[in-house]
């Protein structure tokens, strides 16, 4: 397996945060700008670089690195809050409506009753529906069952919306 090493100037200071990267800050002279900052970020095992550019002053330099951390910090909040989302459970309840629509060239639609919430399954029966073609999404009258019992896994971003009765 071929490897590629990091493309780090000589005379680069390294300005690291832990588990976030390391940004590489190099200092050089052109006769017609003058004195230029290059600037090469990495992100904590990246190879190729996040960005290579050229700043003018110092401050425009801190900047941009401060801006670069605070993304990663950002994305690693959103990933952190997505997970613990998705593996805080399900919020359905016994007697919940659930709806599945599915089909190709017609949409089907059927609705589900919950019988049983256990930590990752649950208990479906199907309720028999009335058709209407001006609202397919409406159920009408009290629910009457048509089909058995069905086990279903409750996962993270799981396909069935809740539709929750009306008390009665």
């Amino acid at each position: 397996m071929r490897t590629r090493s990091r493309y780090i100037p000589k005379n680069a200071l390294p300005i690291a945060e832990p588990n976030l990267g390391v940004v590489y800050v190099y200092p050089y002279q052109t006769p017609l700008r003058g004195l230029q900052y290059g600037v090469i970020a990495f992100r904590e095992k990246a190879i190729h670089s996040d960005f290579h550019f050229v700043y003018r002053t110092e401050a425009e330099v801190d900047r941009k690195i401060e801006a670069f951390f605070d993304g990663i910090r950002q994305h690693k909040k959103l990933v952190q809050d997505r997970r613990e989302k998705d593996y805080a459970g399900h919020n359905f309840h016994v007697g919940d409506i659930v709806t599945n629509s599915w089909g190709y060239d017609q949409t089907n639609v059927e609705f589900f009753q919950i019988i049983e919430v256990k930590r990752r399954w649950l208990t479906l029966r199907e309720v028999a529906q009335e058709r209407d073609r001006a609202q397919p999404l409406c159920l009408r009258g009290p629910p009457a069952w048509s089909g058995g019992q069905t086990r279903q896994a409750s996962l993270p971003r799981w396909c069935w919306r809740c539709r929750r009765r009306p008390s009665e």
